[in-house]
């Protein structure tokens, strides 16, 4: 299985449990190549944004949520973006910031908190504050 993380602001999943082709107690065995996807309920509480078969393998976009940055933006907005690479599902790290904080200004350190990801910047003493 393959995974692309995106961002968004409201996820209610901060980590993902993943097994062979389930994701956060979601089967997405059965679905079939070439079917178009159509997000219910249950699969944007799983985390789950799109879900397409690609010669056999699943590729699932899952949210990975960005909150507001700990620092002063350089452009004024709170902007994060995904990347556009997959990775494999047994890659998947918990305690990594897969999405990207656009307007986070130089030296800025990902940070995770109880309900995703921010940014903020280092003091010369090593504290971490707006």
């Amino acid at each position: 299985m393959k995974l692309k993380l995106i961002p968004v602001s409201a996820c209610g999943v901060t980590e993902l449990t993943l097994s062979v082709e389930m994701v956060n107690g979601f089967d997405l065995s059965p679905f079939p190549e070439g079917a178009k996807f159509t997000a219910t309920e249950g699969t944007l509480s799983a985390g789950i944004r799109n879900v397409d078969r690609v010669d056999g393998e699943l590729h699932v976009t899952v949210g990975q949520c960005g909150l507001a940055y700990e620092c002063q933006p350089i452009t004024g907005s709170h902007d994060w973006s995904g990347t556009d690479g997959w990775i494999d599902a047994a890659d998947y790290d918990p305690d990594r910031c897969y999405i990207v904080a656009t307007s986070a200004p130089e030296g800025a350190e990902y940070v995770k908190r109880a309900d995703g990801w921010t940014v903020v910047v280092p003091q010369p003493n090593g504290e971490l504050t707006p």
